[in-house]
């Protein structure tokens, strides 16, 4: 009996609990979130300062070295998902970093447990950049200057990102993974923006505002729905 009474008593705290630890996760995944793309925002200013207000590249291949993303250096590339190396003060922004940007797991993301795919061993980056202010995806095309926005309330630079993975293993279309991203625009069909600060995605405007913005519905990734992906409207990225 008392062995029966003491269960009952641990089963009541362990419910009594959860909604506590899912706030507390909420509250520290949101922390992070706002400091990082704090972060990215002073650095992308810096940055064009530097650059007579030009916007940075999505990435670029650097030869010797590997991919220089904006948020950091790939010097890996060959390497298996999740044993890749990333050395964020090499990235195109990554000068201008602050320690608190530095490559650290956004809470939000445990919440996925082994549904979490992971790119590179030093944990998730999962934040992304509006690429068609820095010539594409490979960065190849025109980058945009600062000079040339007209709706900098309006225009998002940064948001929370990741996207649903079905075809590198162990991910497939039978088991679909959740994997931090970099980068987002406006085909609906890239579904990387992600609405995981409760169902809403963080974003930083090109007037330095940062706020919470939902998703559309008819965009979300419906391979994963309870990972909350899906893309910005075009009223954010042009």
């Amino acid at each position: 009996m008392e062995l029966l009474v003491a269960v009952t008593i641990l089963a009541v705290l362990a419910a009594m609990s959860f909604p506590v630890f899912r706030q507390v996760r909420a509250a520290s995944s949101k922390v992070i979130a706002v400091n990082t793309l704090n972060q990215c925002r002073v650095a992308g200013m810096m940055y064009q300062d530097d650059n007579n207000g030009d916007f940075w590249p999505y990435r670029k291949l650097t030869p010797g070295l590997g991919v220089q993303w904006w948020f950091g250096l790939e010097t890996t590339v060959t390497n298996a998902e999740g044993t890749r190396v990333l050395d964020m003060r090499q990235g195109t922004l990554g000068q201008y970093f602050g320690e608190s940007t530095r490559l650290k797991t956004d809470p939000a993301f445990a919440q996925y447990g082994a549904a979490l795919k992971p790119k590179f061993t030093s944990g998730a980056f999962g934040f992304g950049y509006n690429v068609l202010l820095g010539g594409g995806w490979m960065g190849m095309g025109t980058v945009r200057n600062r000079e040339s926005i007209t709706n900098a309330s309006q225009l998002v630079i940064f948001a929370t990102s990741a996207q649903v993975n079905t075809f590198q293993a162990p991910a497939s279309s039978a088991n679909p993974m959740i994997e931090e991203f970099y980068g987002f625009d406006t085909n609906t069909a890239n579904k990387t923006v992600h609405f995981r600060l409760g169902e809403k995605a963080l974003v930083v405007f090109a007037d330095g505002r940062l706020d919470l913005v939902p998703m559309d519905a008819s965009t979300q990734d419906l391979r994963m729905p309870q990972a909350r992906i899906g893309s910005l409207g075009a009223q954010y990225l042009q």
